[in-house]
């Protein structure tokens, strides 16, 4: 999408653009504008225009032919292969395979519209990937270029272009299989009416195999001659047989004996199957873990019924795919891992003790979807918690304009609450109206047994967010919070230039400078004696090096002495195979475990944005961070 924007910028002016505008604009590095100029002037003779470059100003870009123009133009719209490099190569290799026979470089060029000599210059990249997925490219003189590879590596590598969007693949599918959400719907009754069950996720991946396995039962791909059976049970190959029977009557054809196998082993993978375990133990061990993380945390997990029932009936299932070395795929343990930390590590906790009870390791996600369990108790809790509000009150100057609309904003996070506006002159009405929670813009003089916040005539998305969690997380009988005081504790508590650093050169691993970052940690006071050895037990779970090289160590117990970030810059060079572009070490005592949340909530929003990663890294100063971080915060309630 980003060339389609590029050129409708370049046709929207008769001035020239400079490479600095166009690389701020978009966000991508000057060599990047650089190459898509360059393809750009490569391809205009045959589209219409022309590019011209003038040292110093920039590029321009005539309109030569307004119809060819146009249909490049409307082609970018629908196909933004072209953004990236690695994307390019992706799709040619889809083409390529998917005609299943030789096929000549112009038509390949016809097909996406651009210069053979582009795709001629791409062949190098697509044979490499080609071998990556175990493909081969094939090149022969007068005929062409053509993929081979067994039919598993080429569903496996087309399943992969499914899942990443590609546009080659998803057009022939439109053509090949349509309607084919009747086709999904039937395959959820058979497995609902087998008595077997299966998670979202895990139930579009199988649809994406049978999608695939269909196209290419169409195209008349070749099969393979041997084909090594794969055991399943009674249960898998009775579910098997009646999706096989329905897509061979919709689509009229034989589906061959590989591609049997391969669905009844995907079909076992994901499909759930009842456990025989002894479910009085489960429970046991459950309840004991709970109790544990309640007495630690101060939690209520244990008194939560509904959620036990939910997390037992998961562990059963999930028992079972562990004992058959089947995990299921997450795509939110990431983001989950990164925004809700602590919920992440009572998960790996649990994960810890399954592993003692019964023998099973637990992937990465799939503590992500035990963490699910945990979140969903803690979000329900804070639901409740308002819930218990009845009535609230809200004291303004006036009474009337500020205080209604103060009314409506606070409806919205206290739903079913009777909320009533006074006037500074009816604190005997408000008194009689017997609150359990005041907000006022002015001092009280009177005595009242119901939390007070003080707050400012006119409040900001920024403000509710913080009255949502100072009343979820903070608030107790007969106190007085000011709410302008909760906005400064990560910057001005957390943050301290003793625990700043910036590497210029590093000739360390990612692990040992986190390691001597704990030690510090540990030796100024901060952190427990095992501050170090819980920090880098949690990193042996799963890498703590996000996106963007945004890193964010911390240990499995959240029992500092006092709470700490500390702060580590590299601009010097990648550490490894991983890309380390900033590390922020998080230390807080118990007592601060809320803080978490808007801790996590910055750093998440900072992880996919490359132009605050850029700046944090060329960061001078501990002042300098502290902006930036107080700029993202500003974009979380705009």
């Amino acid at each position: 999408m980003r060339l389609f924007l590029l050129v409708t910028e370049l046709n929207s002016t008769d001035a020239y653009k400079s490479i600095d505008y166009l690389s701020q604009k978009y966000q991508v590095t000057k060599r990047t504008i650089q190459s898509d100029i360059a393809y750009l002037k490569n391809v205009s003779s045959k589209h219409g225009f022309q590019m011209h470059t003038k040292r110093g100003e920039g590029y321009f870009l005539e309109i030569i032919d307004k119809e060819l123009f146009d249909d490049f133009l409307k082609f970018l719209d629908k196909n933004s292969f072209l953004d990236y490099e690695n994307q390019r190569e992706k799709l040619i290799l889809t083409y390529i395979l998917l005609n299943n026979s030789y096929v000549s470089m112009e038509k390949i060029a016809d097909y996406f519209r651009v210069s053979r000599t582009l795709i001629k210059n791409t062949l190098t990249g697509v044979g490499k990937l080609a071998k990556e997925n175990n493909l081969f490219l094939e090149k022969k003189s007068h005929y062409g270029l053509k993929i081979n590879g067994n039919r598993d590596n080429i569903i496996n590598y087309l399943i992969k272009a499914l899942n990443a969007n590609d546009i080659v693949l998803e057009n022939l599918l439109k053509d090949k299989l349509s309607d084919f959400t009747h086709i999904e719907n039937d395959i959820a009754k058979i497995i609902n009416s087998e008595r077997l069950d299966v998670y979202y996720v895990e139930f579009s991946n199988i649809i994406s195999v049978i999608k695939i396995i269909m196209l290419i039962n169409t195209l008349n791909f070749s099969s393979d001659k041997e084909v090594e059976e794969y055991e399943v049970g009674e249960n898998i190959d009775q579910l098997a047989a009646k999706i096989i029977a329905l897509l061979e009557m919709k689509y009229q054809l034989k589906i061959c004996e590989s591609d049997r196998v391969y669905l009844r082993k995907i079909l076992y993978e994901k499909v759930k199957q009842p456990f025989n375990i002894r479910e009085e133990m489960l429970e046991n061990d459950i309840d004991a873990f709970l109790l544990d993380i309640d007495k630690k945390y101060k939690t209520s997990f244990y008194r939560d019924l509904d959620f036990k029932r939910m997390l037992k009936l998961h562990v059963s299932m999930l028992l079972d795919r562990l004992n058959r070395e089947v995990s299921y795929q997450n795509p939110v343990a990431n983001e989950l891992s990164i925004k809700e930390p602590m919920i992440f590590n009572i998960a790996i906790k649990f994960g810890e003790m399954l592993n003692a009870k019964y023998g099973v390791t637990s992937s990465f996600d799939e503590l992500g979807f035990i963490a699910m369990h945990f979140a969903a108790h803690i979000e329900r809790e804070q639901q409740e918690k308002l819930l218990t509000y009845n009535n609230i009150g809200i004291v303004c100057s006036s009474g009337l304009g500020s205080a209604y609309m103060l009314k409506l904003k606070l409806q919205s996070i206290f739903q079913k609450a009777n909320i009533k506006t006074f006037s500074f002159l009816q604190q005997d009405e408000l008194q009689a109206f017997t609150p359990d929670i005041i907000f006022t813009v002015m001092p009280l003089n009177l005595k009242i047994d119901c939390p007070i916040i003080y707050i400012k005539e006119l409040l900001n998305e920024k403000d509710f967010y913080h009255i949502r969690n100072i009343v979820q997380n903070e608030l107790s009988k007969s106190v007085g919070v000011e709410l302008k005081e909760s906005k400064e504790f990560l910057y001005s508590n957390l943050f301290n230039k003793k625990f700043f650093k910036i590497y210029s050169r590093i000739d360390k691993s990612y692990t040992q400078i986190i390691h001597e970052m704990a030690v510090e940690i540990e030796k100024y006071g901060y952190g427990q004696s095992d501050y170090s050895d819980m920090l880098l037990k949690r990193e042996s779970y799963a890498s703590t090096i996000y996106q963007n090289g945004i890193c964010i160590p911390h240990p499995l117990e959240t029992n500092a002495k006092k709470s700490v970030i500390s702060i580590a810059i590299n601009q010097g060079y990648a550490l490894g195979e991983s890309k380390v572009s900033v590390i922020f070490m998080i230390c807080l005592r118990r007592r601060d475990v809320r803080f978490y949340t808007e801790i996590s909530k910055v750093l998440y929003k900072l992880i996919n944005m490359p132009k605050y990663v850029e700046r944090m890294v060329e960061a001078k100063s501990l002042e300098e961070v502290t902006i930036i971080f107080k700029e993202i915060e500003g974009e979380l309630y705009e």
